[in-house]
């Protein structure tokens, strides 16, 4: 900055030019002489006006600069107002599950309930889901659509408890899921393994906090044994005493491996894509990513 300064000179008065001599023919007539008092008093003083006027410009112009560099504007400067994040898309309201798994379904009909399992298992066998999809599963129950707590209640033992059947809404589903990750006996991934099935059940639910609190105390009281002869495992084979917590796109997932994931027992609530909760119970890991997935499409 010293140097910026430094740079910034005073201007020199303008020099006097002398006046041209004339010739002797040119001169004038001379007049009386008169005695008249130097005039070097008042050009003195004009020459000091000036230089003051100039010098207090200079500084004035060295104080702004400083000031400008090193601040001292008591004025604020203004911050920049932050630009709001993107908002997320609006859901899509009104899509109902049958938006979310399309493809050409499947009708299971359960003549009553001392058969109804041998019934389900029969149509789940024609279902033949290729590769990572799934195949809906109609069910009908007693000449009529089954209800999801009327389904679980036929297909799980001991049925599902009442608090959580109460936040069951009626838009429902079962899916045939392709399952294509399947494990060895020594836990690895067997890549020349065929497509198994899987199934997984899909649950709209009207309220979504009481739901999760009913599903916590079911844990305590049986839910893996419940549900081991609809999604076949067997308790026998785990190898942890209790469910674990993994996370799928920042979903909270509750599962235990029997004793791998391809064989387990997930569930999750999902906030879907159309702003409806809904609970997915599945009997494998790949299934349950995959209905998270498409709810979130």
């Amino acid at each position: 900055m010293s140097a910026d300064i430094g740079n910034i000179r005073v201007g020199q008065a303008p020099m006097g030019v002398p006046p041209q001599q004339k010739t002797p023919a040119e001169a004038p007539r001379q007049a009386p002489t008169i005695s008249v008092p130097a005039a070097t008093a008042p050009s003195g003083m004009l020459k000091k006006v000036v230089v003051g006027i100039l010098g207090a410009i200079v500084i004035g112009g060295i104080a702004l600069l400083i000031t400008s560099l090193f601040g001292g504007d008591e004025t604020p400067t203004p911050s920049q107002t932050p630009t709001p994040a993107a908002a997320t898309s609006a859901p899509v309201l009104g899509r109902s599950l049958s938006s979310y798994f399309k493809g050409q379904t499947v009708t299971a009909t359960l003549k009553n309930d001392t058969v109804a399992r041998t019934d389900f298992a029969s149509a789940l066998a024609n279902t033949a889901p290729k590769s990572k999809q799934a195949v809906p599963v109609i069910v009908e129950l007693n000449g009529g659509s089954a209800t999801a707590a009327q389904f679980l209640d036929i297909m799980l033992d001991g049925g599902v408890p009442a608090d959580l059947a109460s936040t069951l809404a009626s838009d429902w589903m079962v899916l045939a899921f392709g399952q294509t990750e399947q494990f060895t006996a020594s836990g690895t991934v067997d890549p020349d393994a065929a497509v198994g099935t899987r199934i997984a059940i899909v649950m709209e639910l009207s309220n979504a906090t009481k739901a999760n609190q009913a599903l916590t105390v079911w844990e305590n009281t049986g839910l893996a044994s419940a549900g081991a002869p609809f999604f076949g495992y067997g308790m026998s084979r785990r190898v942890v005493q209790e469910f674990s917590t993994g996370t799928y796109r920042q979903i909270a997932v509750r599962y235990w491996n029997f004793p791998y994931a391809d064989r387990s027992i997930d569930y999750a609530i999902v906030l879907a894509s159309n702003g409806k909760n809904y609970l997915v119970l599945t009997g494998s890991r790949e299934a349950m990513f995959f209905a998270i997935d498409q709810l979130m499409q």
